[in-house]
């Protein structure tokens, strides 16, 4: 319950939408995309 109400949450909210508004690389793009799928 703590991690999905204030560490997933906080990545989500801020750290992933952020980071979607960069221009990253392929391979972190791809990271990017792993990292979402995780969280759903």
């Amino acid at each position: 319950m703590y991690a999905d109400r204030t560490h997933h949450g906080k990545e989500q909210d801020i750290l992933f939408r952020d980071l979607e508004k960069k221009e990253l690389s392929p391979n972190h793009t791809k990271i990017m995309g792993e990292l979402l799928e995780e969280h759903i």
